[in-house]
């Protein structure tokens, strides 16, 4: 089992504080016991999917494969000079940053990073807004993506903070990984781990009300696999490979 965790955090994970966005992503490039190969760096995206459904058939009735949703989002070319390899990396990271932005972000003036916003949490949006004078009920469906975070409202200065009750925080159970290619190219390779979002009887504080804990694991998955503001597919290149509504497509 520490080989598969070692193989595991080769294809899913990453080093340092930074790691579920993507940052110090961790790439195995071979791993060996005695002369027996366990595994090596992958040469191309059908050989990385590969591993990864190899690992899950190794790994039966493990918590990780009867609750992960594992996507492959896109893949981009990389030049041949190894100076341009730094760039091309940056480059598919952030196209999945600037597309998780798109999607959670209201916007001011009805734009994000200089694009019409898409609005997709407008009941976030209000609920926010009414926290700030009145009562509420429940949280953000938003906070799935980690807690804390806040709602700024330009219009008028007004800041409403959500959090949990007792904890510091809660990471987002959504890990981005950025898988290098021996082809050269790059793959992000993307992971939900539902787990308890909280510890039982703990509650979530918006604004000044305190609300029960209710976590929709839902808008992940909706976010990797669904439409943009626009109706296209977010990521027209994703493959969702492993979990309950796995689509095991050519990619």
């Amino acid at each position: 089992m520490v080989e598969a965790a070692l193989i595991a955090m080769s294809l899913f994970g990453g080093i340092g504080s930074r790691s579920r966005k993507g940052y110090g992503s961790f790439n195995l490039l071979e791993l060996r016991r005695n002369d027996e190969a366990l595994f090596s760096a992958p040469s191309d995206i059908r050989e990385l999917k590969a591993n990864i459904m190899n690992l899950f058939k190794k790994i039966r009735n493990n918590c990780l494969q009867r609750k992960a949703e594992i996507y492959l989002l896109q893949h981009r070319n990389s030049h041949r000079h190894y100076r341009d390899r730094p760039k091309i990396l940056l480059k598919l990271l952030n196209s999945v940053g600037e597309a998780m932005q798109m999607y959670r972000s209201w916007g001011k003036d009805n734009k994000v990073n200089g694009r019409d916003a898409e609005r997709k949490f407008k009941d976030d949006h209000d609920l926010a807004r009414q926290a700030i004078s009145q009562k509420v009920y429940r949280h953000p469906r938003r906070v799935v993506f980690g807690l804390p975070h806040n709602y700024f409202f330009s219009s008028d200065l007004e800041k409403v903070d959500v959090s949990p009750e007792r904890q510091e925080r809660r990471a987002s159970p959504l890990f981005i990984h950025i898988q290098g290619l021996e082809n050269g190219e790059f793959a992000a390779v993307t992971t939900i781990m539902p787990a308890d979002f909280l510890p039982r009887n703990e509650r979530i504080v918006i604004g000044e009300s305190t609300v029960p804990t209710s976590v929709d694991f839902s808008v992940l998955d909706e976010f990797l696999d669904g439409k943009d503001g626009l109706g296209r597919n977010r990521f027209p290149m994703a493959n969702h490979i492993i979990g309950s509504a796995a689509k095991l497509g050519v990619i």
